[in-house]
């Protein structure tokens, strides 16, 4: 007789799935509570600090700094063309509240409540900025090293005389 579907198998098949259906159902149960008590945790928390009063950070845009935007992406720009900031990328990125140290995009303090942003680049400089002025010297030191591309692959296709 020829067996087109072997049947002992599925017994155990389905043994086995009841069961992962099982443990699945416990795990969602518990991650459900879970859930519930982190929400409880985090209105304690919020209740806590509305009693005390403790301030938000700020960041980004707010943050005591009264240069305007475009001022703070011209000074950049020349920091970053005279190479007084690196074009390399980030790669390591810490962020906090300031203490009052000067930004190295802007040269304005960063005070409380703002936040620092303190990077380390590919070869080993450090950097203390503003939010927004890391995300302008950030977008700045990529438009620069695409110029500088663009500016090598047009020097390579110049015909020689």
């Amino acid at each position: 007789m020829l067996t087109l579907v072997e049947t002992a198998g599925h017994a155990w098949t389905i043994e086995q799935s009841n069961a992962l259906l099982c443990a699945s159902r416990e795990l969602c149960l518990e991650a459900g509570e879970l859930i519930q008590s982190t929400r409880a945790t985090r209105a304690a928390s919020v209740a806590v600090r509305r009693a005390i009063q403790v301030p938000a950070i700020h960041g980004g845009a707010e943050d005591g700094n009264p240069a305007p935007t475009n001022a703070r992406r011209v000074l950049i720009r020349g920091k970053l063309v005279e190479g007084r900031l690196p074009v390399e990328p980030v790669a390591r990125l810490w962020g906090g509240p300031g203490r009052g140290e000067p930004c190295d995009g802007c040269e304005a303090k960063i005070q409380p409540p703002c936040l620092i942003m303190e990077a380390v680049t590919t070869l080993g400089r450090a950097l203390l900025l503003h939010v927004e002025c890391f995300y302008i010297w950030d977008a700045e030191r990529q438009t620069s090293r695409q110029r500088e591309c663009a500016d090598t692959s047009v020097a390579g296709r110049a015909e020689p005389e």
